[in-house]
């Protein structure tokens, strides 16, 4: 009978370990989940901007307050995406 107790307690205790690991697995899961989400909500915007800094490093003349106006938008909605934050709208 003692050993049945014995193997008892062991299951339970395995099982309770079971089930952390478990749920430890699930809310590592979400993180990186959202983790991901953050990226591919970044990424088109980030690729963007470097693209039009790109274009005014190679031609300066492309360089006009409206296309320095369109990189802060892109790197704030970039910004956004990773944050989470809605960033305000900047007095022009």
């Amino acid at each position: 009978m003692n050993v049945f107790r014995t193997w008892l307690l062991v299951s339970a205790i395995l099982f309770i370990a079971l089930i952390a690991v478990g749920v430890s697995s699930v809310a590592q899961y979400q993180a990186a989940s959202t983790a991901q989400a953050k990226l591919d909500c970044a990424t088109p915007w980030l690729e963007k901007t470097v693209n039009l800094h790109d274009l005014h490093l190679k031609d300066q003349t492309t360089t006009t307050e409206e296309s320095q106006l369109e990189l802060m938008d892109q790197i704030m909605n970039a910004y956004s995406c990773v944050t989470g934050e809605k960033v305000p709208e900047m007095s022009h």
